[in-house]
């Protein structure tokens, strides 16, 4: 099993609880080190986008309101770093093109602890 695919099944785990959060964060500094690696052009035209749904995904499936199972440990209020990078990632998901919103998504992810 790759090291994606083992955060992936910490990550996605019902019911999400805040031991979930260091996964979320390993999984996020992998994808963002992944899409360091990567060429602009695939970057912003390639594998950026399946990075940034990575990226926001785990963190919507352990917030969401409806359908997990979960202890409302993950909001806006108790964890505003992690909204702000699911916000960026969504951004990005849907237009991986925008090279500002990935310098963001690296320098806000580098604040993760």
């Amino acid at each position: 099993m790759s090291e994606l695919q083992n955060l992936k099944s910490k990550v996605y785990v019902e019911p999400s609880t805040d031991a979930n959060r260091p996964y979320i964060i390993d999984l996020i500094k992998l994808r963002v080190a992944d899409a360091k690696t990567l060429s602009e052009d695939e970057l912003l035209h390639g594998e950026g986008s399946v990075i940034a749904a990575d990226i926001c995904g785990a963190i919507a499936w352990n917030s969401a309101d409806e359908g997990v199972t979960h202890d409302n440990w993950l909001n806006n209020q108790s964890e505003p770093t992690l909204y702000e990078i699911m916000d960026i990632s969504g951004k990005l998901d849907a237009d991986a093109s925008d090279k500002d919103s990935w310098q963001q998504l690296f320098s806000v992810s580098d604040t993760l602890r």
